[in-house]
């Protein structure tokens, strides 16, 4: 009997660190640095375009962007800082980082729910095959995406 009660304490323990050891991996949080590697235009048309060229505009706002994945701060290339809206964060089970840019309160609900369709950052992390990070950003006509690392 003292053994059973061992065994249910040591499944207990087992499961309580199992189950802290899932809240921790879902609360953390890194910060990436994302890369272009293509940019894709949406032409009059209504064609999308592979948009090589370099000195593009998106292709110069996203290269080397930083992004903290807790607090929403993205820290341009030239330096400058902008703290976007976490609207979803992964967890255990959604790998996703979802980021609209922030509106002023005297805009309206659907004004802010417009702006997070026409801007948004994605990043998306997983573990198999291999751990890679990669990210998307959508602003108004323009998608830029590709790879990013871990810089802490």
């Amino acid at each position: 009997m003292h053994l059973e009660r061992i065994g249910a304490w040591f499944v207990a323990a087992t499961v309580l660190l199992a189950v802290a050891g899932n809240a921790a991996v879902a609360q953390e949080h890194d910060i990436y640095r994302c890369k272009v590697a293509d940019v894709v235009t949406w032409d009059d048309d209504g064609s999308l375009r592979l948009n090589s060229n370099p000195p593009d505009w998106i292709r110069q706002f996203y290269d080397g962007m930083i992004i903290d994945t807790l607090t929403g701060v993205a820290t341009y290339s030239d330096g400058v800082r902008m703290t976007w809206s976490i609207v979803q964060q992964g967890d255990d089970r959604e790998s996703d980082y979802v980021l609209v840019q922030p509106k002023p309160p005297r805009f309206g609900p659907d004004h802010i729910r417009a702006s997070a369709a026409t801007h948004f950052i994605r990043i998306r992390t997983s573990q198999k095959p291999m751990p890679t990070v990669r990210f998307l950003a959508f602003d108004e006509s323009s998608f830029a995406s590709g790879p990013c690392e871990v810089v802490r």
